[in-house]
């Protein structure tokens, strides 16, 4: 029997139903179903889907750690990055002068080879980043035919249109409980749950990442415009925000 039929025959032997567990726990019933079907694609990243299947398990009457325990250990954990080893620090040889002069061109090339890779590495990953983002709606305006002068007469010169504002600016607000993960240009910004009635802002330069839990229970702002819903009940979205899309979010 795996983990979340476990958690269903023990809710069923209680006779409750998702609802139920949904409005006890807070938890959404889409989330719920997936808990149960052994899905970990629908539920949000840890500690706060460790959270959800902790809240779970103990309406239902089962061993809370025990539960957490058991369903995350079906999935395999996530791999850390390969990142390039440091360079090795030359040891001390004691050889002929001509030897010494080798060992370190050979150092010297291998120092300049793992910088060069890791620049190689840094680009890259920079323009997956670039890639992955939106892309901006560019809009082409149509200027109007400028009117003959007539003799004697200056044509009055066009005003130069203001330049668009740099910069990302998003506000949100929780109406209930939801967890919310932000990044502002690549930094960490926000990780947990937001209160009901909570604000947070998040300025960023290039961009700012946000990622929901519940979008139906979390309004945001971007640059000043209204606020509004980030999406569904229930749903699970992430948006990225950029200086030139910041006009279009919706």
């Amino acid at each position: 029997m795996t983990p979340g039929l476990r958690l269903r025959t023990a809710r069923e032997g209680r006779g409750l139903t998702l609802e139920r567990v949904a409005r006890a726990t807070r938890v959404n019933t889409r989330v719920l179903e997936a808990i149960e079907q052994d899905d970990v694609r629908a539920i949000p990243p840890r500690p706060y889907g460790r959270g959800i299947v902790r809240a779970y398990a103990a309406e239902v009457g089962l061993d809370s750690d025990a539960a957490v325990a058991e369903f995350f250990a079906q999935f395999a954990p996530v791999p850390e990055p390969v990142r390039p080893a440091p360079p090795a620090a030359p040891r001390p040889v004691r050889f002929r002068p001509a030897i010494d002069r080798r060992w370190a061109t050979v150092m010297i090339v291998v120092i300049i080879a793992v910088a060069a890779a890791t620049v190689v590495i840094a680009v890259g990953r920079r323009v997956l980043e670039r890639r992955s983002e939106p892309p901006a709606v560019a809009t082409t305006g149509v200027s109007a035919p400028t009117p003959a002068a007539t003799v004697g007469t200056a044509a009055p010169s066009a005003t130069p249109a203001p330049p668009p504002s740099s910069g990302v600016i998003v506000v949100l607000e929780a109406t209930r409980p939801a967890w919310v993960a932000a990044s502002v240009d690549g930094r960490r910004a926000l990780y947990r749950t937001l209160k009901a009635g909570e604000r947070e802002q998040l300025k960023g330069t290039d961009a700012v990442r946000v990622r929901v839990g519940d979008a139906g229970a979390v309004r945001w702002q971007v640059n000043g415009r209204p606020p509004q819903a980030m999406g569904r009940s229930g749903e699970v979205r992430t948006a990225i925000v950029t200086p030139s899309t910041a006009g279009s979010t919706n």
